[in-house]
């Protein structure tokens, strides 16, 4: 990083190490860095000139002084420049001092740690000064924590500000030298943005190193303070006198708790009385208005009454919470009991008896913490609601006045929570010092824990480096004063096998949401489970793709990673892929053509069956035997192909019935004409008849033409089975053992006759529908 680099300079360094960067506008630096003093005054000559830089572009008169072609937006975003730099500069010196504090603060550090032999006092040391020692290096390592953390924020931010500046300076180069007065202008005007900048990276560059100073100097404390700690621990001694202590303590506290009830008590009475008067006045002013309507100001009064609401209730709770901490009081110093029955026993019995005491303490502290940690975000969320709510209103509203004081009661008790999660926290963490103080450790416990833990490590160190491996990498060149560089971005395989996480992660729920989309619309009726579900899988393979852009862009992997990918693919398409994309195309083609669809009725090639589903490769038709058989997409356009429910679902069908010529016509067509009617199966419309299709020896053909509908209700066959058995029973009962009804196969009808019904294309097979 470039903040590391840069640390170890002192205050003058970095300033000679910036000014580089101005190379276009400042002389040529001396061989030797400048002093601290030197560096801060010239700090004060650009601090002067940007203050004069910035009287002149707030000069009223100062539009018109501008050369021709420079406008008002150009000269604005010259003085903002001027009065940024102002600012920045200022900043500027304060870091410097800033920095240079941090840097004595850590020579007193290293003095003091140096320093330091042992206490004043002697031995024995009372306990609780080794439980003080303990809670300052707590401290002081959240301190450390927090400015490691920062270190890393202004580590980015000062890259950030340097590749800005590099842009900058870029641009500026850029620029004719020389020129007419615009020309001028606008390279003055890039100086002087150059220098803004210059003088944002010091201030960054300037609170990193005190911030490293500030590490360095936690890190000493807490080495004099491990120090301190084995030294007290080793003399320390945990007497009557000190248990004595401690409850005095403890009862001074209490003491403090009850008075603070007694305050709380007070201010519970009125706010009780109010509570009760407003409730009183909302009820009278609801009672006075009209049935129906609304009484001027019931919102005013129904918001006062929930203010005196709140304060009765806040002031309750505050009341339970220190009765609460009272409590608490008690368990610490019940605590501290057992902590020193532990210290003073003589068999392994009392100890663990004492060790379980302290244990189920701990439970109860820890129970306690969890209950009052969850209060808090509520009141948290209240207080952000009426901030909401009052930005919402104008201050002269009655309201602002009674949602300020609302805030103020919740701040209240926000206040209270948080004092007393942070006093069980506290407590919290001592207890568990002395739990794992007290908890037995064998020696061949240890070992094995010793054992395990650096098989632990090793292996983590293993993981870290395979996550770390670079399978490939990025460049990206640029200049920057004639001179080019190219800048690497490594591509780990962690970050690759991050990139596949999420990307599975996302994928996971986008198909758990399209399945219930999917179940709900197939469950309205509004799409049949098939067709939805080869939309789903199109939609899928769609989301895929844009799922695995969005992947890499938000993970920062660069597309380019992938390009060894694609030209594998293109290989892979020279050497057999054509036919998987042909297929590809074809059955997107196939779906949003829509002249085959999902549910449709075809014959291919002579196999005739259902489409249930139509791939990315291939579809899949069953036929009327419940085979289902894998067809290329592309056969769909390559070939002629059959959709018998492309327009509508309605066949027409032809049943032929043999009748002995001893029936009468007339009556044989009316009770054929009646089967037909009374099937349910049979569609209305087109409205069935019959006709007397041939006269053949002894037998009269009577031909019924009927239409029925593609579905998963209807077969062809029972129907016309059906037909067949009424026509039996109903001719029968007419001319009974004389008269046979048949299909027309069976009946072997003329010709002519056979000719004529396939000029009508009906179907006498069995139906594709199966």
């Amino acid at each position: 990083m470039a903040c590391v680099a840069i640390l170890p300079q002192p205050a003058a360094a970095q300033v000679q190490t910036l000014k580089k960067v101005l190379e276009s506008q400042q002389p040529a630096a001396p061989a030797a860095a400048e002093k601290p003093d030197d560096a801060k005054a010239r700090l004060q000559q650009w601090l002067k000139e940007a203050r004069e830089a910035l009287a002149r572009f707030e000069d009223p008169a100062a539009a018109g002084s501008q050369p021709a072609g420079i406008t008002a937006a150009d000269l604005e975003e010259r003085r903002r420049d001027a009065e940024q730099t102002v600012i920045t500069i200022g900043r500027y010196l304060t870091t410097l001092d800033t920095a240079a504090a941090a840097g004595k603060a850590v020579q007193a550090a290293r003095e003091a740690g140096a320093a330091w032999v042992g206490f004043k006092e002697k031995p024995p040391y009372p306990i609780t000064m080794v439980d003080e020692l303990r809670n300052e290096q707590d401290a002081v390592r959240g301190k450390l924590a927090s400015h490691e953390s920062s270190l890393v924020v202004f580590q980015r931010t000062l890259d950030e500000v340097l590749a800005e500046t590099k842009a900058q300076e870029e641009a500026a180069n850029k620029l004719p030298v020389g020129g007419d007065d615009v020309a001028k202008w606008r390279m003055e005007a890039a100086r002087a943005k150059s220098r803004l900048l210059a003088a944002r990276a010091g201030v960054v560059q300037s609170n990193c190193e005190a911030v490293s100073y500030q590490i360095e100097v936690a890190k000493q404390e807490l080495a004099l303070l491990e120090r301190k700690i084995k030294a007290a621990k080793a003399g320390a001694s945990f007497s009557k006198e000190d248990l004595s202590k401690i409850e005095t303590a403890s009862d001074e506290r209490k003491n403090a708790y009850r008075k603070e009830l007694e305050a709380i008590a007070k201010r519970q009475k009125p706010a009780q009385a109010a509570r009760k008067q407003e409730r009183v006045a909302f009820d009278e002013l609801v009672a006075a208005a009209p049935v129906g309507t609304q009484p001027p100001g019931l919102e005013l009064a129904k918001l006062r009454m929930e203010v005196a609401d709140e304060r009765s209730d806040t002031l309750q709770t505050i009341s339970e919470s220190l009765e609460n901490h009272i409590q608490l009081e008690n368990l610490i110093f019940e605590a501290y009991q057992n902590r020193r029955a532990f210290l003073d026993a003589s068999d392994q019995v009392a100890r663990d008896k004492a060790l379980a005491s302290l244990n189920f303490l701990l439970d109860r502290i820890r129970a306690w913490e969890i209950f009052s940690g969850n209060e808090i975000p509520g009141v948290e969320a209240d207080i952000s609601r009426l901030d909401s709510r009052a930005a919402s209103i104008g201050a002269d509203d009655p309201r602002s006045a009674l949602l300020v004081e609302q805030r103020r009661v919740k701040v209240e008790k926000l206040a209270v929570f948080q004092r007393i999660l942070q006093g069980i926290v506290s407590q919290r963490k001592l207890l568990e010092r002395w739990v794992d103080d007290f908890t037995p450790k064998k020696e061949e416990k240890q070992d094995i824990y010793h054992g395990v833990s650096n098989l632990a490590s090793k292996s983590w160190a293993l993981v870290k480096s395979v996550w770390s491996f670079e399978v490939t990498h990025t460049e990206e060149k640029f200049e920057v004063d004639g001179q080019v560089f190219t800048k690497k971005t490594p591509v780990t395989l962690g970050e690759l096998l991050r990139a596949l996480f999420f990307f599975s992660i996302a994928y996971g729920l986008i198909a758990r949401i399209s399945k219930r989309i999917q179940r709900s619309v197939v469950g309205r009726g509004h799409i049949a489970d098939a067709q939805a579900k080869t939309l789903r899988n199109w939609a899928m393979i769609v989301v895929s793709v844009f799922l695995a852009i969005g992947t890499l862009s938000l993970l920062k992997i660069p597309i380019t990673v992938f390009a060894f990918s694609g030209g594998a693919l293109a290989i892979g398409q020279n050497f057999g892929s054509q036919t998987l994309i042909k297929n590809f195309i074809c059955g997107i083609i196939v779906l949003f053509e829509r002249k085959i669809r999902v549910g449709d009725i075809v014959d291919v090639g002579g196999l005739a069956g259902t489409v249930t589903e139509i791939n990315t490769r291939s579809s899949v038709l069953r036929g009327a035997d419940g085979k289902e058989t894998l067809i290329p997409n592309s056969y769909f356009l390559d070939n002629r192909i059959t959709n018998l429910t492309l327009s509508n679902r309605r066949v027409r069908r032809l049943l032929l019935v043999r009748v002995s010529v001893k029936a009468p016509v007339q009556m044989v067509v009316t009770i054929l004409k009646e089967c037909v009617e009374r099937h349910g199966l049979i569609l209305k419309d087109p409205t069935p008849f019959v006709t007397l299709e041939d006269i053949v020896e002894n037998a009269n053909i009577f031909g019924i033409y009927y239409w029925t509908e593609f579905n998963d209700k209807t077969n062809s066959d029972v129907v016309a089975s059906d037909l067949r058995l009424m026509a039996e029973k109903k001719i029968g009962e007419i001319i009974p053992q004389e008269i046979k009804a048949e299909d027309s196969a069976a009946a072997s009808p003329p010709t002519e006759t056979n000719a004529e019904a396939g000029n009508h294309g009906d179907l006498k097979s069995t139906p594709l529908d199966g």
